[in-house]
């Protein structure tokens, strides 16, 4: 395929002349060339440890301690569980930052179309589900916030439990922000 053909099947690039594509994120499973690549290592950083730094990590900590271990043992073997996952995601990720294709996307190649279904549909069950248990977990946590803060207005009439309006509140604001930033990427 030529460079024309290329660029027709793609659509015009996002630039100041042609301001209708803009800002809005325009890479799916598709390689990402290397002029549209800018995230690095230190900008993506906090997106990642912030999905991987959750709650879950507080439950594992309890189960650990509960398994007869010390508290500097179970902060220990916690770390270097999360360092050893990260070293593991990271090493898998090489390929994608080589090639700039997902790595489902790239796992094609190496399972063959039929073959990669099956962690396709586990990696897609994963994300819905991590999806709504974070919104969930968001829109009750905002909501117990807003409560607290503001418990006449935000609150029911025990002061402390949050009316099902703040919760809606909350979630919308949770989906909406998780739906602006999958269209408009990271930056």
């Amino acid at each position: 395929m030529t460079q024309q053909q290329s660029q027709k099947r793609a659509g015009p690039p996002a630039t100041a002349a042609n301001p209708s594509t803009g800002p809005v994120e325009r890479n799916g499973i598709n390689p990402v060339p290397d002029a549209e690549r800018h995230g690095t290592p230190r900008s993506l950083f906090w997106p990642w440890a912030a999905s991987g730094l959750s709650l879950l990590s507080i439950a594992y900590g309890v189960y650990l301690m509960g398994l007869g271990l010390s508290p500097w043992q179970t902060i220990v073997t916690g770390a270097l569980g999360y360092v050893l996952s990260f070293l593991l995601v990271g090493l898998i990720s090489v390929a994608g930052a080589r090639t700039g294709a997902p790595t489902m996307a790239i796992g094609r190649a190496s399972f063959g179309t039929q073959g990669n279904k099956l962690p396709t549909v586990f990696s897609y069950v994963s994300n819905v589900g991590w999806e709504t248990v974070l919104v969930a977990l968001s829109s009750l946590g905002g909501s117990a916030i807003l409560a607290r803060v503001a418990p006449g207005t935000f609150a029911r009439a025990d002061g402390e439990t949050p009316t099902t309006a703040a919760q809606a509140l909350c979630f919308v604001v949770t989906a909406v922000s998780v739906v602006v930033v999958g269209i408009f990427g990271q930056q």
